[in-house]
């Protein structure tokens, strides 16, 4: 893997000139930083009904492959409010009680989706609400790609950054408050 930076961008601060600009059109994978504002019970395709309690959640994917385009589209589409619900996450951003606040994303060729999937599950307090998403094609033992966290939106971004460094990552790119 070449030595390229890794992004993290504050979606509150996004607009479409900056996802132009900062999201490139290549192959990569992304974590998302979602708040949930206030608990919820929500129906995620095949898995069924879960509880969503406040907190911190990290959504970790994948733009590789035959099915994906790349990082600009697959991002901006989980940007869109309004979307066919296709995948996992569609389900969980639906609700008007989650929302995203920020992207942490890297240009790659490499298959590290689940590499840092399991790491983030590595991080102290994570737990996962609701096993099988967004894992559902994984064949590297995953329980699930979405994690929640007791701890606040910074600081899982941090933890976030900390493990996509252990990949070799050059420089760290930041537009937001972190």
């Amino acid at each position: 893997m070449s030595n390229v930076s890794c992004v993290f961008i504050q979606t509150g601060k996004i607009d479409e000139k900056m996802i132009e600009t900062r999201i490139p059109k290549k192959p990569g994978i992304y974590t998302l930083i979602i708040i949930v504002i206030q608990p919820f019970r929500k129906k995620i395709g095949k898995l069924g009904y879960h509880n969503f309690p406040m907190g911190t959640y990290t959504y970790t994917g994948s733009a590789i492959g035959l099915k994906s385009s790349n990082l600009y589209s697959r991002i901006g589409r989980h940007l869109k409010p309004k979307k066919k619900k296709h995948w996992h996450i569609d389900y969980l951003l639906s609700s008007d009680k989650a929302r995203m606040w920020g992207i942490v994303f890297l240009e790659t060729d490499s298959k590290l989706e689940c590499k840092i999937a399991q790491k983030l599950f590595g991080i102290h307090g994570a737990d996962i609400i609701v096993k099988g998403f967004g894992a559902s094609d994984c064949h590297n033992g995953c329980k699930s790609h979405l994690y929640h966290f007791n701890i606040t939106q910074k600081e899982v971004t941090s933890k976030i950054i900390e493990q996509y460094e252990t990949f070799g990552i050059s420089k760290i790119l930041k537009v937001g408050n972190v």
